[in-house]
């Protein structure tokens, strides 16, 4: 049994401060201490610190079954490598200090082709964490184990934790195949130094629509006196974020819209054609040459210290709060900001891509009853917490969402403010969720590169489109 409360099945979540200093104990097996931030949310840059040296160690703890007693072991296998996977070994000695009767032993492996042989095979992991466009197909494959009777048992209130859309990857025939354990939407990040330096007061003069954002990214590009751009105004770095989040923005919205979500996913396209000419209309203005090769540069030097948002040579970014960190690695006196991306053409602002990471059971586990109470601790309850602020990362459950550690942590009541807006599109989740996702960028880059107009290219993607179905 668990020796803690199972914060799961309360509606208040306790301040896990305290966990998370045990976490990075245990990570380090008392080698050294854990650090902090001010408001008691250890970073990832403190675990990262504390982890130094330990991971051997570490390893072994986690491994390790305790001395009060055979312990029966749960195999979970993540993607995790380097100072995340030292982080996740910490998170899971909490669960493993925490009672009695499991012992999670973690495997990193990233290796999707060796996970579905193993569980076809009758063997693999009892757990693991897959990305949610994967959790349809692996469920209509047969290997993945059905939530709803372990929910029913547990008492478990899905709606309590979890938005319709939030749960929708997890979903495939009415049954519920996995919970997320963190969300990805994307925000818009601005450069206040730029702003200021062409005219604009913050937060007074920012764009409350797509069409005042173009004006404002005219305003503040900068060509050089060589002729090439100094100064990126308008959001097409980083380079693919524009392509889906630029379409959002403008109304688009790629899946069906039948009553039950299925049938032929949807080229949406006035968006795509607000979305593309807008693009294409600042590229024109500037040279798509010149703009081309300031965007190749900045993608190459993409989340480093010569990351060009940090060096004031980009005014509107959209990106996930991840962001915040590389910031606080490379640059911490960045005067920046976070607000919802604005819409277009009469669209409400805060339009995004909504993505999870989810844990599933695999058919074939051992330990179908440890690897679900383990997956609690994940998704729902403490872990979750120590997870998403070390990781930085949005929790998926509204009720981890509300923790007061969360609250405080520097970007996240910036983007809880923005998944609040419930603005946020899932893509479409089907067994050609890939190839539908590779049709639009391709419409975008025909477009760039001048082999298409835009209208050729949406007709194309259309036409490519039409056989897809969603089921």
């Amino acid at each position: 049994m668990r020796k803690v409360n199972k914060i799961w099945k309360s509606t208040g979540i306790r301040n896990v401060s305290a966990l998370l200093l045990v976490g990075c104990m245990l990570l380090t097996l008392a080698a050294c201490g854990g650090g902090t931030t001010a408001g008691g949310a250890t970073t990832a840059a403190a675990a990262t610190t504390a982890a130094g040296g330990a991971e051997a160690a570490a390893t072994t703890a986690a491994a390790a079954p305790s001395s009060g007693g055979a312990k029966k072991t749960i195999d979970f296998w993540h993607g995790a490598t380097g100072e995340p996977e030292k982080r996740l070994i910490a998170r899971v000695n909490v669960y493993n200090e925490s009672q009695d009767q499991y012992e999670v032993v973690p495997l990193s492996s990233s290796d999707t082709q060796k996970l579905v042989a193993a569980i076809s095979a009758g063997g693999g992991p009892d757990i693991f964490t897959v990305m949610g466009e994967s959790v349809v197909p692996y469920a209509a494959q047969g290997l993945l184990e059905p939530l709803d009777d372990y929910i029913s048992k547990s008492g478990v209130n899905v709606d309590e934790h979890f938005d319709t859309e939030v749960l929708e990857a997890g979903v495939y025939s009415d049954k519920i195949w996995g919970f997320p354990n963190y969300n990805q939407i994307i925000g818009m990040f601005y450069n206040t130094t730029l702003l200021e330096k062409h005219g604009y007061t913050v937060p007074d003069d920012l764009p409350k629509t797509m069409e005042e954002l173009y004006d404002i990214a005219v305003a503040c590009t900068e060509i050089g006196d060589d002729g090439e751009m100094k100064v990126l105004g308008f959001p097409m770095y980083p380079y693919k974020a524009y392509q889906l989040e630029g379409t959002y923005a403008f109304g688009g919205d790629l899946r069906p819209q039948t009553p039950d979500g299925k049938g032929t996913p949807v080229v949406p396209e006035q968006a795509l054609r607000l979305a593309l000419e807008m693009n294409m209309k600042y590229r024109d203005l500037y040279g798509r040459e010149v703009a081309d090769r300031f965007i190749s540069a900045a993608q190459a030097a993409r989340g480093t210290e010569n990351d060009p948002f940090l060096a004031d040579q980009v005014v509107f970014m959209m990106n996930g709060l991840y962001t915040v960190q590389v910031i606080a690695d490379y640059n911490p006196e960045l005067k920046y900001g976070i607000m919802p991306i604005p819409g277009g053409n009469g669209e409400p602002a805060g339009h995004s891509r909504l993505e999870n990471s989810y844990h599933a059971i695999a058919s074939t586990a051992r330990e179908k009853e440890g690897a679900w109470d383990f997956m609690q601790f994940e998704t729902l309850g403490e872990g979750n917490v120590i997870s998403c602020l070390v990781d930085i990362k949005l929790p998926a459950s509204k009720v981890i969402a509300q923790n007061p550690d969360i609250q405080a942590a520097r970007g996240f009541k910036e983007f809880l403010a923005i998944q609040d807006t419930k603005n946020y599109i899932p893509f479409p989740v089907f067994e050609e969720s890939g190839r539908l996702m590779s049709l639009l960028q391709m419409c975008y880059e025909d477009v760039y590169s001048g082999a298409k107009t835009v209208d050729q290219s949406i007709e194309d993607m259309k036409t490519a489109v039409k056989e897809m179905k969603v089921e």
